[in-house]
């Protein structure tokens, strides 16, 4: 009976994950769309540095500005203005749960696991982080607390 239970929340983790996968395999990229929006978040980039050099408190613009730099997968530099935005803004759900998604991207699990954890201490209804806690716990091979997080993300 335990085991049965055990292989049914597995399932219940892989059978997203596979789909995840599916999914983005299926997907086509267009070289000049990516080229056309990796200029548009450079130029993001730029204002975003001009805004900080007017007001180096202001945490939206540190997030927006790692947002940018994720999209581009510049996860280090993303990282670094994530921290900057929570050290500004200590209960900034979101940039929590994008540090955690550079961190995942990364291949860095504990850094995301804590991101993640700490987004959901802020806002326990964040259905996002619950599920992306869960993905990670799942690749860890922590699968209870897979389990948990999964469930939390579908309650």
């Amino acid at each position: 009976m335990i085991i049965h239970t055990k292989i049914r929340y597995f399932i219940l983790l892989v059978i997203p994950l596979i789909l995840l996968t599916l999914l983005s395999a299926f997907s086509f990229a267009d070289t000049d769309i990516i080229s056309q929006e990796s200029d548009i978040y450079n130029e993001k980039i730029e204002l975003y540095k001009q805004a900080i050099a007017i007001n180096l408190n202001d945490a939206n613009v540190h997030y927006n500005l790692g947002v940018a730099y994720g999209n581009l997968g510049m996860y280090k530099e993303a990282i670094e203005l994530y921290d900057r935005a929570i050290e500004i803004n200590p209960d900034y759900a979101k940039a929590y749960y994008n540090l955690g998604v550079a961190y995942e991207n990364s291949g860095k699990y504990q850094e995301a696991i804590e991101s993640y954890k700490q987004a959901t201490r802020i806002n326990p209804d964040y259905v996002k982080a619950h599920y992306n806690l869960g993905v990670v716990y799942g690749i860890s091979g922590m699968y209870e607390e897979a389990i948990e997080s999964c469930k939390q993300a579908i309650s």
